[in-house]
């Protein structure tokens, strides 16, 4: 997972708010959000991973 689109507004890991409608980025720095979150909120239907292009 690289990326998810928000559908509920979140922190970063920063602390920084992130509005619903947003892409972020997933792994450790802190304008992304961290994998185990990332996967809650796909889960429970608060983000959707985005798709990765392929040729």
């Amino acid at each position: 997972m690289k990326s998810i689109t928000l559908h509920t507004a979140e922190l970063d890991n920063g602390g920084t708010r992130r509005e619903a409608g947003v892409s972020i980025g997933v792994g450790k720095a802190k304008d992304q959000i961290d994998i185990d979150r990332a996967k809650a909120l796909v889960a429970n239907g608060g983000a959707v991973e985005e798709a990765v292009a392929t040729k």
